[in-house]
């Protein structure tokens, strides 16, 4: 379970990063 929650964590950082690289900062105030 820790796995899979530090797995998610990496990808939504990666997916945070790409988000203020692009601007788009609605998804990071959800």
């Amino acid at each position: 379970m820790l796995l899979i929650l530090s797995k998610c964590h990496v990808e939504y950082e990666g997916r945070a990063r790409s988000i203020l690289e692009s601007g788009d900062r609605l998804i990071l105030i959800k």
